[in-house]
């Protein structure tokens, strides 16, 4: 709740009838303790209704110590500055109408309350936005090696290293495979001559001097 830290005096009333007649019949120090207690009820009882307190407490919170506090708040009932319900309970002659800012402290909390939220929503959804920009500006990180995106996953060592051996082994592979075919091109491009000439070498386990006869 919004705590009150001061009250409205008119400037009238020092002038008026009715403070008068408070001077002279319970005199000046009555007038500075009725003040008192209004600050105090602005404070603790904003609404200008002193449920909860006895006369004990109200003579006290306003500061009289000059004679028997019930007797004392009796007589300010009496002048009209206080008001005694049915059940017994004081409140504050006139407070709304005299002090209309202290009566709606709670309204004002409140609405305090209400605008510091909705400036809290405000800042969260600025916040929201400005990251949702961000992502959308911000483009894919990609491997200065591999080219691959990696914005979004990075690949664990183990599947790394797995990676790495089956592309060693499919080179492997292919080097293989290129030999083979280099291979049998070789041997479907020699020309029957040259085989039968081999095949004569081998048989004669090169002793051509049976040629020179």
């Amino acid at each position: 709740m919004a705590r009150n830290d001061d009250i409205r005096i008119k400037t009238s009333l020092f002038a008026s009838t009715k403070w008068e007649v408070l001077e002279d019949e319970m005199g000046a120090k009555t007038q500075l303790c009725l003040i008192k207690l209004w600050a105090e009820v602005a404070v603790h009882k904003c609404r200008g209704r002193l449920d909860g307190w006895s006369d004990r407490v109200i003579a006290k919170r306003a500061g009289w110590t000059d004679g028997p506090p019930g007797e004392w708040v009796s007589d300010l009932v009496r002048l009209r500055w206080l008001d005694r319900d049915e059940a017994g309970v004081i409140s504050i002659h006139n407070w709304l109408e005299h002090q209309p800012y202290a009566y709606h402290a709670p309204e004002r909390a409140e609405k305090s309350r209400q605008a510091n939220e909705i400036k809290r929503l405000k800042a969260a959804a600025k916040v929201s936005a400005e990251l949702a920009r961000l992502r959308r500006n911000t483009g894919p990180v990609t491997d200065p090696v591999t080219g691959e995106d990696t914005s979004d996953d990075t690949p664990s060592p183990s599947s790394s290293s797995s990676s790495s051996s089956d592309r060693r082994g499919g080179g492997r592979k292919r080097s293989l495979s290129g030999q083979r075919s280099t291979c049998a091109h070789n041997v479907g491009s020699v020309e029957p001559e040259s085989i039968e000439l081999e095949k004569f070498r081998r048989a004669t386990k090169g002793d051509y001097s049976y040629a020179t006869r």
